[in-house]
């Protein structure tokens, strides 16, 4: 039953990287919180995923997150970073969504 788990990976500007549990009921609020305020997405060199990051986090002068802006398309990196903490998660047909636990041992070994 494990194949239909679902997990989002979690980026900390500290160079954490963890794998968590997405369960079905969780949404907004949920990626509100572990990114600490309103959320905008940034792309990553897949796009079948993207990031989830702090809207307000350069204002809030939080630190650079240099594995999720590693993750960033090339052109981007040369211009732009990520600050404070950062979700990976699959586009969706209209929204975001987890992914498979397959899936997130891919990434997490491309993040190291």
């Amino acid at each position: 039953m494990n194949e239909n788990k679902r997990y989002v990976i979690i980026i900390r500007s500290d160079g954490e990287v963890l794998k968590k549990l997405w369960l079905p009921e969780m949404g907004l609020l949920e990626l509100q919180e572990l990114v600490g305020g309103y959320i905008e997405t940034a792309p990553t060199d897949s796009e079948d995923f993207v990031l989830i990051v702090n809207e307000e986090g350069k204002n809030e002068d939080l630190p650079r997150n240099k594995k999720a802006t590693r993750i960033l398309p090339k052109f981007i990196q040369k211009k732009d970073y990520i600050v404070g903490t950062a979700v990976l998660m699959k586009r969706g047909r209209e929204d975001v969504e987890p992914m498979t636990a397959a899936e997130a041992a891919l990434w997490i070994s491309k993040i190291g």
